[in-house]
């Protein structure tokens, strides 16, 4: 039953999207990819989102919009500077330390933000049956740490450190998808899943839902300390009423996300996308329930280690965003 809803969750989705994936529709002189993240996660309908005020912008339809799912950040950013995708969603730290990778080489980033993307939740969930009361129950458990070079599983390991976890002390399930995940907690095959998403996760709920779930708070001393290894980490609070059946509001970390492009992107494209998310912020907070604390001022406001497209900062300097 778990499964056959996950399957109709996923067909919706990609229902709702046709807009920006379907092939089948007669394709345009150019095309415009954003690389987002999996299904149940929040970047996936936020490409889903944008492509489609893209799409419908009759000033643009000479150029398409389409939507590409991912593993994740590293993947996002890896696809950027090769060239495969035009724009991607990526987690804040794991962008700030590829650019200082490049700085330590001896070398300027080629990578430029946009405009910021939602808020996202560090979220521990566990099958009932496993014992883990506390993240330092983790320990010897058997966990979905993420994909090699997501998000998720960089923000794993700065729990785990946290934590004083060695990652040889847990019993890492690899290659798992965000899908996969949730579909073997509810089995008894996984005892934890760690997610990073923006609340609400449609893989968390279906966990919490179907299979009793429960979600951790993390102690403050935990946070306190991945706070202190990270400074793009800040304490969050995820309201219990989020996902059904969860008895108190859920002491997190949270992170910024970032939409990412490369420097020599057309500062046509870059504009273009910036007036539509900014301009048409309340048309396009709609489209998602994780979405709806998205605000003009918040997408303007990004970190200052990354440098800002100018095409995106001249948008935002004439919408009176930035001083």
């Amino acid at each position: 039953m778990m499964m056959r809803r996950l399957f109709l969750s996923c067909a919706a989705l990609l229902a709702l999207s046709a807009c920006a994936i379907d092939d089948k529709l007669p394709q345009p002189e150019k095309l415009l990819r954003v690389s987002t993240g999996s299904y149940g996660g929040v970047y996936y309908p936020y490409g889903v989102s944008a492509c489609r005020l893209w799409n419908a912008d009759q000033s643009l339809s000479t150029t398409r919009c389409l939507v590409q799912t991912s593993a994740g950040s590293g993947q996002n950013i890896a696809r950027l500077k090769d060239g495969q995708v035009d724009f991607a969603l990526v987690q804040a730290d794991v962008l700030a330390a590829e650019i200082e990778r490049e700085r330590q080489a001896g070398r300027e980033s080629s990578l430029r933000v946009v405009v910021a993307g939602p808020q996202e939740a560090l979220t521990v969930i566990v099958n009932p049956a496993s014992g883990i009361t506390n993240a330092s129950g983790l320990k010897g458990k058997r966990i979905a740490l993420g994909p090699q070079g997501s998000g998720q599983r960089a923000t794993a390991q700065r729990l785990f450190d946290s934590l004083g976890i060695n990652i040889a002390d847990v019993q890492d399930v690899p290659a798992l998808t965000s899908g996969q995940q949730a579909r073997l907690l509810c089995t008894g095959e996984l005892d934890a899943a760690l997610y990073v998403s923006a609340p609400p996760s449609g893989y968390v709920a279906e966990s919490a839902s179907a299979c009793g779930g429960i979600i951790l708070s993390l102690d403050e001393a935990v946070r306190n300390g991945m706070i202190a290894r990270n400074p793009h980490f800040k304490h969050m609070v995820v309201k219990r009423d989020e996902y059904r059946g969860q008895v108190a509001d859920i002491n997190t970390i949270g992170v910024g996300s970032l939409v990412v492009t490369r420097a020599d992107q057309s500062a046509d494209n870059v504009y273009r996308l910036t007036r539509l998310l900014v301009g048409q912020v309340e048309t396009f907070k709609r489209q998602h329930q994780a979405l709806r604390d998205t605000t003009a001022a918040a997408m303007a406001a990004t970190p200052a280690f990354v440098q800002r497209h100018p095409a995106a900062e001249r948008y935002l300097r004439e919408a009176r965003l930035l001083p």
